[in-house]
């Protein structure tokens, strides 16, 4: 099986899945550098599987009509008291 040795385009989210991942992982786990090129590559396949059902939820979520708005309800007024 030949591994991708170059960079991705998902390769900064696969860094970010890898690190979030390290901080809850308890011992000794490896930097992103220190990785092989199997690690890696698996690492970058979770992040474009992670990438196409966001994007496919999104596309669902709209043809529904709900709307991706950022939510400032938090903040109003009504919610403080």
């Amino acid at each position: 099986m030949m591994y991708q040795e170059r960079e991705t385009k998902y390769d900064g989210y696969a860094k970010k899945l890898f690190y979030d991942f390290r901080r809850t992982k308890k011992g000794r786990v490896p930097i992103w550098e220190k990785l092989d090129f199997k690690d890696r590559d698996e690492w970058r396949g979770i992040a474009q599987s992670l990438k196409r059902e966001r994007k496919e939820f999104r596309k669902q979520e709209i043809k529904h009509g709900h709307k991706f708005t950022k939510s400032s309800e938090r903040f109003s007024v009504s919610q403080r008291k």
